[in-house]
């Protein structure tokens, strides 16, 4: 489940001494988060909603096939959002080298904004353990930005922050560091013709749409969380066309689309320093009524990969997913 589509940043070989670091990095982020809440003005148009989604997604990929539920948890109103992920992703076939089959994909983000201050604060694990592997896997992130420009169709906001994992950079005694220092930027715009959401804190992530008042537009996203090959760039583009645009009584609630994409599931190894994906392009078709959402298509260019260099092709096959919530 991609939780920067919702609303989607490796522990290791020290895990004693890293779990009290982590339990202090928790307990900060805890008091920011509650301090924000409480400092919140409680009027009726800020009152936050609550928003619980379930997903289950489907990929028969020949002899290989992946089922995948999920839940997850949004608390939004128009000044702040929180959002808390789980997603299991089983293998029916035991990948090769002994790799295990269950994964865990565990995601929290907070968007918190105060005047023109902008407070992100994420957690990501994914991997067969979660904490059984150390900082390898499993990361904390928390950034500060401020809105240098807040215009009637913009808004830029740049800041700094510090993202704690093993992200393959080691000191010169040979350890990994361990608490790295990331760039916060985010960048909106739009109007009649385009809509633009960039933002990058430990990786970039890029959300467009043409024409998106019109009832027939073209929606995109791109993002990568590893770079090891133009097989990372994750990538959805959406021709749609909308039953009704955002002038209609009911709004622009529903619609059906056809589509190309790129789809990932990689995880960290918690035994090993190593990650395991699976990969696949699908073109598909998608039928939405805003609390309910289900896509169809057929996978194709699959492959199995292990580490950065190692891969396997997969066969051609289909995938299916399906998208519900509600709003309280």
């Amino acid at each position: 489940m991609n939780i920067s589509k919702i609303c989607k940043v490796n522990l290791t070989k020290y895990p004693v001494k890293m779990l009290s670091m982590k339990r202090i990095l928790i307990s900060f982020l805890l008091l920011v988060l509650s301090g924000h809440l409480i400092a919140s003005e409680d009027t009726k148009e800020n009152e936050y909603n609550l928003i619980p989604i379930g997903v289950y997604s489907y990929a028969s990929l020949g002899s290989q096939s992946v089922h995948s539920p999920g839940v997850a948890i949004a608390l939004k109103n128009d000044i702040n959002m929180f959002v808390a992920s789980y997603q299991y992703s089983k293998f029916m076939k035991d990948p090769l080298f002994n790799v295990p089959s269950d994964y865990h994909a565990t995601n929290f983000l907070g968007d918190i904004h105060h005047g023109a201050l902008n407070t992100l604060v994420i957690f990501r694990s994914e991997s067969d353990d979660p904490f059984g592997g150390g900082l390898r896997t499993f990361q904390l992130g928390t950034a500060l930005g401020y809105n240098f420009f807040n215009g009637e169709s913009s808004t830029l906001i740049f800041g700094m922050g510090l993202a704690v994992g093993d992200f393959g950079v080691e000191l010169s005694n040979g350890k990994p560091l361990l608490v790295i220092p990331v760039p916060l930027i985010r960048y909106q715009k739009e109007s009649d013709f385009i809509k633009i959401d960039f933002s990058f804190l430990t990786g970039p992530n890029l959300s467009m749409a043409l024409a998106p008042k019109n009832k027939i537009r073209l929606t995109g996203d791109v993002r990568f969380d590893r770079l090891r090959d133009a097989g990372d760039i994750i990538f959805e583009s959406i021709l749609w066309y909308r039953f009704f645009d955002s002038t209609h009584e009911f709004g622009d609630f529903a619609g059906i689309g056809i589509g190309l994409k790129r789809e990932d599931a990689t995880f960290d190894l918690a035994n090993r320093e190593d990650v395991f994906s699976v990969q696949y392009y699908g073109g598909f078709v998608t039928f939405d009524i805003s609390i309910l959402k289900i896509s169809a298509g057929y996978a194709f260019g699959a492959v199995e990969r292990h580490g950065d260099d190692f891969k396997t092709d997969l066969n051609n096959g289909f995938y299916t997913e399906i998208q519900g919530l509600y709003q309280f």
